[in-house]
């Protein structure tokens, strides 16, 4: 297959820069097929460093229980926190159990999965290996150990655990809970990775990297269209082209939960 990859590349990316030009032209349901091409075309140029699409053909088990995964992060994130807790966003245009099939099937893991493309692609770009180390020159390996485990679990408690409490009628601010435990969780888990990889600042320069090209090329065509809509958090509602500023702050948690979902659930696994 990695002698077809270019080819399917070139194919890929007409595609969905078709995608999006329709969206400029008032095409409403643009993003599904956009996200999918983008993701292949990536996926395709990335293939031979084993990311996403190789994993697909090679270890097809394995991806399809990352994809699950991000289908139930997706799923929690979007619908649950985004929209019932939190009332972030909505989906004016969407009416049909077809339309939300296809935001939970296709958009969300194709989404989450473009964005682990743009990383990597960006990473080899520039000549980054991925290169995870525990570092430990300072510190036991079992502390080191430890404090992992520590960042994956306060995610799952703010992804999981506070939208229990929100269903058992606790009272509680949840809104601003969620918003500060992802802040939280996002400041500890890039100080983490700028700690664990090698070359770890030139990381945290390529996620901040995918943060600013995800949201220029997932936001703006939205901004003709609005598939989705965005309503007023707790912090951070200034519009610059006409995108809340607190959604650049959510496309780094994206960018750097996806990065973190890989290392726990594929790359991990992938070097025991």
């Amino acid at each position: 297959m990695y002698k077809n990859t270019k080819l399917i590349a070139l194919f890929s990316t007409i595609l969905w820069l078709v995608f999006t030009f329709a969206a400029f032209k008032g095409f409403h349901f643009w993003y599904a097929g956009f996200i999918f091409f983008f993701w292949l075309s990536l996926a395709s140029l990335n293939y031979r460093h084993e990311t996403t699409l190789w994993h697909l053909k090679n270890r097809t088990s394995r991806f399809l229980q990352f994809f699950f995964v991000l289908f139930t992060i997706g799923f929690i994130t979007d619908f649950i926190i985004g929209q019932r807790i939190s009332h972030l966003w909505s989906y004016p245009l969407y009416s049909s159990f077809g339309d939300w099939t296809r935001l939970y099937l296709i958009i969300y893991p194709f989404g989450g999965l473009s964005v682990l493309e743009l990383i990597f692609f960006l990473s080899n770009t520039f000549g980054e290996k991925f290169i995870f180390t525990h570092r430990t020159e300072n510190l036991p390996e079992k502390i080191i150990d430890a404090s992992d485990h520590f960042v994956d679990l306060f995610l799952l408690l703010v992804v999981m655990g506070l939208p229990i409490l929100y269903f058992f009628n606790i009272p509680l601010p949840f809104r601003h809970l969620i918003l500060y435990g992802f802040l939280i969780w996002a400041l500890v888990a890039t100080v983490k990775f700028a700690y664990h990889i090698r070359h770890g600042l030139h990381w945290v320069a390529i996620l901040l990297a995918s943060l600013f090209m995800s949201v220029f090329l997932h936001e703006i065509p939205n901004t003709a269209v609005f598939e989705w809509r965005y309503y007023n958090a707790p912090i951070l509602n200034s519009l610059i082209l006409d995108i809340p500023l607190w959604v650049f702050l959510g496309w780094y948690i994206i960018v750097l939960m996806m990065l973190r979902i890989w290392v726990r659930f594929v790359w991990a696994k992938k070097t025991n």
